[in-house]
């Protein structure tokens, strides 16, 4: 699966701000909404919290991906923001942000927010160490901008 078939454009937050782990969640949650792939806008973002509960998504590097599986998710789909200043998110290395994506799957048997974690987590991770600027540029030219 390519980051195209589950990024939307109107997802994607290239100067985001946010103030803390809920407000950035918050952020994440509207821009998820905005794609279309989100029945229930308030169950949605109560799963994504209960889910932060279980332990931070913050994992490490500047790097954040919340997500949930529930029945609020009509079709599969990505979100993503960078936080040019970041922002604390009680990430597993006690470093701020800077790059967050929020993946939405449907309640299905198939585990796919998993294997998205994965992926993005490996693509994010080659990009933070190439610059913020490459990562933009990739989101930018996979959503087609």
């Amino acid at each position: 699966m390519k980051i195209t078939d589950l990024l939307d454009r109107r997802s994607v937050e290239v100067n985001g701000s946010a103030v803390s782990k809920e407000d950035a969640i918050n952020k994440m949650v509207d821009l998820m909404c905005k794609s279309g792939k989100i029945n229930d806008k308030e169950e949605y973002k109560r799963r994504v919290f209960a889910r932060e509960t279980e332990g931070s998504t913050g994992i490490g590097e500047g790097i954040a991906i919340p997500h949930a599986k529930c029945d609020a998710v009509t079709k599969p789909g990505l979100a993503a923001m960078v936080v040019k200043n970041g922002v604390d998110f009680d990430s597993l290395d006690g470093e701020k942000v800077s790059l967050i994506f929020l993946i939405a799957a449907p309640d299905t048997k198939e585990n796919v927010h998993k294997s998205y974690r994965h992926t993005y987590y490996n693509r994010a991770c080659c990009s933070v160490n190439g610059g913020q600027n490459e990562w933009q540029d990739t989101v930018r030219w996979d959503c087609g901008g």
